[in-house]
C-alpha cells in the first residue's frame, strides 16, 4: 500500500512540476509577447516621428522653394520695371530729339524767310534806286 502511495504522491508531484512549468513557460510567453509588443509600438512610434520629420523637412523645403519663386517673381518684375522705365526715357529722348529737329526746321524756315524778305526790300530799293536815276537822267536832259 504504501508503494501505491509513494507512486501517487510521486506522480502528483511530477504533475505539479509539469503544471508549474507549463504555466512558468506560458508566463515566459506572455513577457515575449508583450516585450515584442512593445517592440513593436516603439518601432511604429520612431517611424511615425521620423515620417512626421520627413514631413517637415518637404514643407520646409516647399515653403523654401515658395520663398524662392516668389524672389525671382519680384526680381523679374523689378527688371520689367526698369526696361518699362528705360523705354519710356528712350521715348522722352526720341520725343526730345524730334522736338528739337523740328525747332531747328522752324529756324532755318524763319532765316530763309528773312533771307528772302531781305532780298526782296534790296530788290525793290534797287529798284527804286534806277527809276530815280532814270527821272534825273530824264530831267538832266536838254528839252
Amino acid at each position: 500500500m504504501e508503494h501505491i502511495e509513494i507512486e501517487s504522491v510521486t506522480e502528483q508531484i511530477e504533475t505539479e512540476s509539469v503544471t508549474e512549468q507549463i504555466e512558468t513557460e506560458s508566463v515566459m510567453e506572455t513577457h515575449r509577447t508583450e516585450s515584442v509588443t512593445h517592440h513593436i509600438e516603439t518601432e511604429s512610434v520612431v517611424e511615425h516621428i521620423e515620417t512626421e520629420s520627413v514631413m517637415e523637412h518637404i514643407e520646409t523645403k516647399s515653403v523654401m522653394e515658395q520663398i524662392e519663386t516668389e524672389s525671382v517673381m519680384e526680381h523679374i518684375q523689378t527688371e520689367s520695371v526698369m526696361e518699362h522705365i528705360e523705354t519710356e526715357s528712350a521715348m522722352e529722348h526720341i520725343e526730345t530729339e524730334s522736338v528739337m529737329e523740328h525747332i531747328q526746321t522752324e529756324s532755318v524756315m524763319e532765316h530763309i524767310e528773312t533771307e528772302s524778305v531781305t532780298e526782296h526790300i534790296e530788290t525793290v530799293s534797287d529798284s527804286n534806286s534806277f527809276k530815280l536815276a532814270k527821272q534825273n537822267a530824264v530831267s538832266c536832259l536838254p528839252l
